[in-house]
């Protein structure tokens, strides 16, 4: 998940009310966010809260500590709130440069795109907990989004008898419904933004 850098702890006070309100401006409307984690209403009202004892805080400055206490804890209550903005949009991003910057926010780092994925390694077949069933899985590929797993029961060479069996977001799965003692293959391919990377190697097993 790409991170966001909100830039908080050296901004001073002004900059960071002026930045909690352009937040709330790109937000307000905005297609990719139809409901917000905190409301976007909870956020502006923190944002006059700490505005407000910073006015206070301002005008009593020379003669009252309390006000300027009373404004670092609503500081600190908008470093939170726009902290755990930042965390919903990360979340409903899912990486995507654009849509965080849509919400007013600048990505920690805009990354390097992942290109075509490599084959996945070390493909392998274990028995299942059923008869009829096998458990394939092979390395984590850096980058998929999903793993598309196919079976062969009957000869690995032809390209048309290799046959779809499950897609999974997770480098391992369960193919169940198959004959036991018979000899089946299996293969992955991983799925990332770049599109499919080329089959692995088959795997073999007997059905147990």
């Amino acid at each position: 998940m790409l991170k966001i850098s909100l830039g908080l702890s050296h901004m001073p006070i002004m900059d960071k009310i002026a930045k909690a309100k352009m937040i709330v401006q790109k937000m307000t409307g905005n297609a990719h966010f139809p409901t917000t984690v905190p409301p976007l209403a909870d956020v502006t009202a923190q944002i006059v809260k700490t505005e407000t004892a910073k006015t206070k805080a301002d005008s009593a400055k020379a003669t009252s500590k309390e006000m300027t206490a009373i404004q670092n804890q609503e500081e600190k209550a908008l470093d939170s709130i726009l902290t755990k903005l930042a965390n919903s949009v990360e979340i409903t991003a899912d990486g995507d440069v654009a849509i965080i910057e849509s919400a007013g926010m600048t990505p920690a780092s805009k990354g390097t795109p992942v290109g075509t994925l490599p084959q996945p390694q070390n493909c392998g077949i274990t028995t299942g907990d059923n008869a009829g069933e096998v458990d394939p899985s092979c390395e984590n590929v850096k980058g998929a989004k999903t793993y598309v797993w196919q079976i062969n029961i009957v000869d690995p060479v032809k390209e048309g008898d290799w046959k779809d069996a499950i897609t999974t977001t997770k480098s391992t799965c369960i193919i169940p419904n198959l004959v036991s003692g018979s000899r089946c293959w299996v293969r992955v391919a991983a799925v990332g933004a770049a599109g499919r990377s080329a089959w692995s190697d088959p795997a073999t097993k007997i059905v147990p």
